[in-house]
């Protein structure tokens, strides 16, 4: 048995292992690089660039793809923190690892640092860049996201100017209004702002908006990106918390906000940007590119077949890589909970030292010791009342399915299916108990005067000293580590006028404590059940307030749920 069990335990950290290697290696493929469309950058000449999986993609106006050039190619990583086009073809590309600027010549696939001059004149840069470019006046200006300033560059990389220190706070995306002029997303200020550039100098603020509005929806509060709307506004991403989930919100020349798109509860937008025939959403966790029509309609895809295909195919690979982490997350909490419960059973088979043999039909009197079984009153009474739980359980489950096959509008399949397996699998527990009769509607206790003895269920007699049991009001007795019910919804499991006058009266008044100090005394001992029911209950807590103290925990769980569930 304890060869069993060891293989068992081996078994079982065999499986975590495993469970951990792939929550690991799918993390790596989910996060080897931004698996969609994540940058716009629109050309003085009136084409677009997008950066996706791993490459620039350069369009026509109207969204026809005319080359693919590798970020490898140009010595750059695939994740970039800007896509500037500047009129003589060259691309500005930014990174956040390492933090750096440069200018990439496209057809010698080549790049220079801009930003190499930086670091000795005024300090390194820190985190993602984002940069515009005054063409006109031969300028570059960077938003310094971590370091909290804006720095002003000549067309040769030498610094100008800086603003000063946490005059903004994470600015973000940033945009030339006209030349000398400059349009900051100032993030934990939630504002956008003006500032002019006169004489290599930033001046002090002409005009701020301010981005909260009730528009947006709940935990969204940090932008994050602009673009000017033909109307004479702005269109603002605004974040929650982690730069995660974006809504895009239309501000009129009145600074309040006019309009919210609706992209759906699993959109996560990186970037917006206005192109010929509207305004273009990237999303890289969706791999969608998407146009809002100037009106502030969905258009839909933007892009032609062969991208939209090779977009399709990251969608599916995107699903696969998440639906095995998500096994692999749910199965390393399921295997070692069923781990410990098959060795806590197979503990229970081990022999005990020195047990009293009980014949299979035991009979009240035997050797002495009177026996108190559960009554059969209360085995039918919990079979009825098990039987209508699951009927119920079912009925509950039914009705659910015929939800999911009319599923009215508005309700997704993925949050009425789970709900459906949910109650199931929990109809399921009471038909089990149905069919194979429960230990502790077979456990006994009994007494020959002096000890006390105790069958489990299993035919494993236990021996105990009165003065080693404790009850709470005729409800609970413990014995030895422990805790079983004298009483139940069905009602008494045992007569209770032979359980008082053999067994609780002799118990010592010492053992005769309150419902608070039995369970504490319980725990104590090391009571398996009640420590279960404690562990349960601290996890279900963490689960409710986990999502409370990391929002973007719960969004998260819901788009995971939503790609496995939702329609394909």
């Amino acid at each position: 048995m304890n060869t069993t069990k060891n293989l068992v335990a081996v078994a079982i950290l065999a499986a975590v292992g495993l469970c951990i290697a792939a929550i690991y290696y799918s993390g790596e493929q989910l996060g080897a690089g931004v698996p969609g469309p994540s940058k716009i950058g629109l050309a003085p000449d009136g084409t677009v660039w997008v950066a996706s999986h791993g490459g620039l993609h350069h369009f026509t106006g109207a969204g026809v793809r005319k080359e693919t050039v590798a970020l490898s190619a140009l010595a750059r990583g695939a994740i970039i923190s800007e896509l500037l086009p500047l009129s003589d073809g060259t691309l500005v590309l930014a990174e956040a690892v390492p933090s750096a600027a440069y200018r990439c010549d496209i057809a010698a696939r080549v790049c220079t640092s801009i930003t190499a001059k930086v670091a000795a004149s005024i300090g390194p840069t820190a985190h993602a860049l984002m940069i515009a470019a005054d063409e006109e006046r031969r300028r570059f200006y960077i938003s310094d996201n971590a370091n909290h300033r804006l720095l002003l560059l000549d067309f040769d990389g030498k610094v100008l100017d800086t603003t000063a220190p946490r005059r903004l706070l994470y600015p973000n995306e940033l945009a030339v209004e006209k030349s000398g002029q400059l349009v900051v997303v100032d993030t934990t200020h939630r504002r956008l702002v003006r500032i002019p550039v006169e004489r290599d100098a930033f001046g002090p603020d002409l005009w701020q908006m301010k981005t909260d509005n009730s528009l947006l929806r709940p935990g969204r509060r940090l932008p994050m990106d602009l673009a000017p709307s033909p109307g004479g506004g702005w269109w603002v991403l605004i974040a929650r918390d982690g730069m995660k989930e974006g809504d895009v919100v239309l501000f009129g020349v009145d600074g309040n906000a006019v309009k919210r798109i609706d992209l759906g509860p699993d959109s996560d937008p990186t970037q917006i940007a206005i192109v010929p025939g509207g305004l273009l959403v990237a999303d890289p966790s969706r791999a969608a590119l998407t146009r809002i029509a100037p009106d502030g309609s969905v258009a839909g895809p933007w892009g032609d077949s062969a991208f939209q295909a090779e977009l399709g195919g990251l969608r599916a690979a995107r699903s696969f890589w998440s639906a095995l982490r998500l096994a692999a997350q749910v199965l390393l909490v399921a295997l070692p909970l069923g781990g410990v419960l098959l060795l806590w059973r197979l503990g229970e088979r081990l022999p005990i030292p020195g047990p009293l043999a009980i014949p299979a039909s035991p009979t009240p009197v035997e050797k002495g010791i009177r026996w108190l079984e559960v009554r059969p009153e209360f085995r039918r009474r919990a079979r009825k009342m098990l039987m209508a739980l699951s009927a119920g359980m079912w009925l509950v489950a039914i009705l659910i399915v015929a939800l999911l096959v009319l599923r009215p509008a508005g309700i997704s399949r993925a949050m009425v299916l789970l709900p459906a397996v949910i109650v199931v699998i929990a109809a399921l527990a009471p038909l089990a108990l149905l069919v194979w009769m429960p230990r502790a509607w077979r456990m006994r206790l009994g007494t020959d005067g002096r000890r006390f003895f105790f069958d489990p269920g299993n035919g494993k007699v236990e021996e105990h000293e009165f003065s080693e049991l404790a009850i709470s009001n005729g409800q609970q007795l413990l014995i030895g580590r422990k805790l079983i019910a004298l009483r139940l919804a069905p009602g008494a499991l045992f007569a209770e006028e032979e359980l008082r006058g053999t067994i609780l009266a002799r118990i010592p008044p010492s053992g005769r404590v309150n419902a608070v100090r039995l369970f504490a005394r319980a725990l104590g001992r090391g009571s398996r059940e009640l420590w279960a029911v404690l562990i349960i209950v601290v996890i279900g807590t963490a689960l409710l307030l986990l999502p409370k103290l990391f929002p973007a925990m719960a969004p998260y769980l819901k788009a995971i749920a939503a790609q496995l569930l939702g329609p394909k």
